[in-house]
């Protein structure tokens, strides 16, 4: 019996400290999305590439870790891709309405 992805998540054999599984989750993508569009929205190519880096990091952490052959979509793990989806847009969203708010 598997726990919750998020809970087999370990480093170097260890379990990682919650920093470490705050930043590879999806909340930790929703605030990495957020903070690069709200601050570094003038270097237009940054955030961009900063929100692609954080999505592949989460997707790599938050998916099991059983894959097969036909990928970890062809097992029906849409929810973990879902989610992670889901805080990257709205982490844009959010970063680029407060950018055009406060300046």
């Amino acid at each position: 019996a598997q726990g919750p992805p998020m809970q087999e998540l370990k480093l170097l054999g260890r379990p990682r400290p919650p920093i470490g599984a705050l930043c590879g989750s999806p909340l930790g993508l929703f605030l990495l999305s957020a903070l690069g569009f709200a601050l570094l929205w003038p270097v237009t190519l940054l955030p961009v590439a900063l929100v692609c880096l954080g999505l592949v990091v989460s997707l790599t952490l938050t998916l099991p870790r059983s894959y097969d052959g036909r990928g970890p979509l062809g097992r029906g793990d849409w929810l973990a891709c879902g989610v992670c989806l889901f805080a990257t847009i709205s982490g844009t969203f959010t970063g680029i309405y407060a950018y055009e708010v406060y300046t």
